[in-house]
C-alpha cells in the first residue's frame, strides 16, 4: 500500500508516530481498510507535525478534511 506524503513546515515531530499509530488502528479496526487506515494514519501524522508538543487535538471531521482536500498546507 501507498500514500502520497503531504509536503508541509514541519514545527516538531515530537508525536507524530504515535498520531500515525492512533489513525491506522482507529480506521482499521472500524473498517478492516487497509488503504483507507493508510490515509487517516498519514493525515493525523502530518497534522502533529505542523504542531509543538506530543498531542494533537483534531476532531475527524478536520482530519477528513485534510484527506478528501489533499490539503498540503494544513489549515488549524
Amino acid at each position: 500500500y501507498r500514500a502520497e506524503p503531504y509536503e508541509l513546515e514541519v514545527v516538531d515531530r515530537i508525536g507524530a508516530g504515535d498520531a500515525f499509530d492512533a489513525g491506522f488502528a482507529y480506521e482499521y479496526l472500524k473498517s478492516g481498510n487497509i488503504k483507507k487506515a493508510l490515509n487517516l494514519s498519514m493525515a493525523m501524522a502530518a497534522f502533529a507535525h505542523t504542531i509543538p508538543g506530543d498531542i494533537i487535538f483534531v476532531t475527524k471531521d478536520e482530519i477528513e478534511f485534510i484527506i478528501k482536500q489533499r490539503v498540503h498546507d494544513v489549515i488549524r
